[in-house]
Parts: C-alpha cells; structure tokens; sequence
C-alpha cells in the first residue's frame, strides 16, 4: 500500500482533545498541504468476519479491505479538514453487490461516511467519481461469482481511526 504517519505520543498526552491536537500538529508539520488520501481501515473482527463471509460464498478476499473518504490529486491544506481519530460502525441493512469498473464492491448506506466526504470536497479534494458511493472493494470481478450470485454481507462492520496519507501512495 502506501506510507502511512506514525505518531508516537508523549506521555503528556492523555485526554482526546490534546491526541486530537498533537495529531494535527504533526500532520500540519509533516506536509499540511498536497495530495491525499483518507479512509478507514476494518476492525481486525470485522476484517475476519468479511473474510469468512466471502470464504462462505465462494471467493477470497486478497485485499485489504478499507474505505476511501477521499482520494484526492488536488493539493489541498489539510489544516482545513478537522481530525476524525475515532472510528465508527457502519450498521447493516440496505447493502448491495455491484460492479464498479472491472471490481465487484460491496456498497454501504451511512451518513456518518457522506458527511465525512463532504468536509473533504468542502476543502477542495478533488474526487474523480460522478458521485460518492461508499463500498468496500470485494476483488476483480473476473475473479469473482456473479453479482447475483454474492448476497451480501450483513453485518455491522467496525472501521479503525481514519487514515490519512499523500494520494501519491496509493
């Protein structure tokens, strides 16, 4: 994949509002302005549970499964985009199987992701989609059963702390 910060905290750094602050110090240090590319990693039991789903209907997940916020080739100030270290649950219901290009993804209804979007194209990210579908990329389609054929997964799914990294890299 691609580089990711690591940030070690200080032992002085014990409340949410001071993780939230060093975060963003450091990132502001480290190239507060270019490409990027933010998401979110699943849980290691959500990433276990989707791999033994996709086992259950007949293919292999091979990559790591994760969800774009924002893939953007315009340089932006990210001391625009506040820091979001928490990460969220995406509860089930209103899934779907479908092809994106040559891959097979599994689209998710949550606002909490559109809303997180949002702040990025209010911060001038660029996106190179008509629209923002947030899904989880299940593998190439030529590898994969039919569409029809995959029912979807139904379970709430757990993301880590957004990620963010220069697009460059992914």
């Amino acid at each position: 994949m691609g580089r990711h910060i690591h940030i070690y905290l200080p032992a002085r750094i014990t409340t949410r509002a001071q993780t939230h602050d060093f975060i963003r110090g450091e990132l502001d240090a480290q190239q507060p302005v270019g490409t990027l590319y933010a998401g979110h990693p699943l849980s290691s039991v959500s990433k276990d549970s989707m791999r033994a789903w996709a086992q259950d209907q007949g293919f292999e997940m091979k990559r790591e499964p994760h969800i774009t916020t924002a893939a953007s080739k315009t340089r932006i100030d990210r001391r625009r985009i506040p820091v979001m270290s928490a990460g969220l649950v995406v509860p089930p219901g209103g899934r779907k199987i479908e092809q994106f290009g040559d891959h097979l993804v599994l689209c998710l209804n949550c606002d909490e992701l559109h809303k997180r979007y949002e702040v990025y194209r209010a911060a001038g990210a660029s996106w190179e989609h008509s629209s923002y579908r947030p899904h989880i990329t299940l593998g190439r389609a030529v590898n994969l059963p039919p569409p029809d054929e995959i029912e979807p997964y139904d379970e709430p799914i757990t993301l880590g702390a957004e990620v963010l990294a220069p697009f460059d890299d992914y």
